[in-house]
């Protein structure tokens, strides 16, 4: 059977019926994480936040922590940058929870941009809330290209990542970059998995769990014409497979 990939998502307000004049709360998660998933071998599952969030982990073999905006500061106990926006505190503490329920249980776990901040917020490390002013640099880490073409440089440096990328451990890769904030202090058990060139911390791996890895870029975006950052999504799928 295909392993079931839960997959977390943002909330927002829009106008979902085409003649209805209100706006409707509605689940949201591009479409490319669902995708990235299919193509690998998985079926994904969107999670909104509910309760029962130990039977989604029952249910579910694999986990993404999806991206999205930025994370309420008093989460990780800062104060607010005026550049920290769309924070959204439900979001924030469900997928906290999520991750704390995947180390508990040793689920597979690839957490994504937003995704790999909560995972270090989650394990009691905390973030630059903006780049340009807490680490300014020459490397664009909000790229005005498409979002399917890689922007700077990054070194693989943890031999997991390595290997789930089907690269070499030292080994550079190009990726896509849409992210002002970054890893500050690193969280309990994480050790950094990937570097960009200016020093902006951009992979994380959980050493104490079987494969829980945060990259701070989009593979899911340029995965169909990589096969390097396609190998993320199929090492995931194959991880998940060996779950219950």
């Amino acid at each position: 059977m295909k392993p079931i990939i839960g997959i977390s998502c943002g909330i927002q307000n829009i106008k979902y019926y085409q003649n209805c004049q209100e706006k409707d709360t509605c689940w949201i998660l591009p479409t490319h994480y669902v995708k990235a998933v299919i193509s690998a071998g998985g079926i994904p599952i969107i999670l909104p936040y509910v309760r029962e969030k130990e039977e989604i982990i029952y249910a579910i073999n694999g986990l993404i922590i999806s991206g999205g905006g930025d994370i309420s500061p008093e989460v990780y106990c800062k104060e607010r940058h005026l550049k920290t926006y769309d924070c959204n505190i439900e979001r924030d503490t469900f997928e906290i929870d999520l991750v704390k329920l995947a180390i508990e249980y040793n689920i597979p776990t690839l957490a994504i941009c937003r995704g790999m901040q909560i995972l270090n917020v989650t394990l009691g490390g905390t973030l630059n809330q903006h780049i340009p002013e807490q680490m300014p640099s020459t490397v664009c880490h909000w790229q005005k290209d498409s979002e399917q073409s890689g922007t700077h440089q990054i070194d693989i440096l943890s031999d997991k990542l390595a290997k789930a990328m089907h690269v070499n451990p030292g080994e550079s890769v190009k990726v896509n970059s849409f992210h002002h904030q970054s890893v500050a202090r690193i969280g309990s058990n994480l050790t950094v998995a990937a570097k960009s060139k200016d020093g902006i911390i951009e992979g994380l791996e959980n050493e104490h769990h079987d494969w829980m890895l945060g990259v701070q870029w989009h593979p899911e975006l340029i995965g169909n014409g990589n096969t390097t950052q396609k190998h993320l999504f199929e090492t995931l799928i194959e991880q998940a497979s060996q779950q219950k």
